[in-house]
């Protein structure tokens, strides 16, 4: 059984982020829960799973991002 999730409607009071949390199931086992992840994962290029990689590293680390990067001087000895 799956369930696709529908998009938050944006004119309620609270503002809950806009998601979409495709299918939940029900599943008998763990090897049949990995077995539709991984069936789920296969659907995607490698394009877009770069892209998912780097917005979610940019969604970790956004304070980090927002402050200046600076590069100091390396010494070997």
């Amino acid at each position: 059984m799956a369930y696709r999730g529908k998009k938050k409607n944006s004119n309620s009071k609270f503002r809950e982020p806009q998601t979409d949390y495709g299918r939940l199931g029900i599943f008998q086992s763990f090897e049949e829960m990995n077995e539709a992840d991984a069936e789920e994962l296969a659907k995607y290029t490698p394009e877009q799973h770069l892209v998912h990689a780097t917005s979610l590293i940019q969604r970790i680390y956004a304070d980090e991002l927002k402050r200046k990067f600076t590069v100091g001087r390396v010494y070997f000895k």
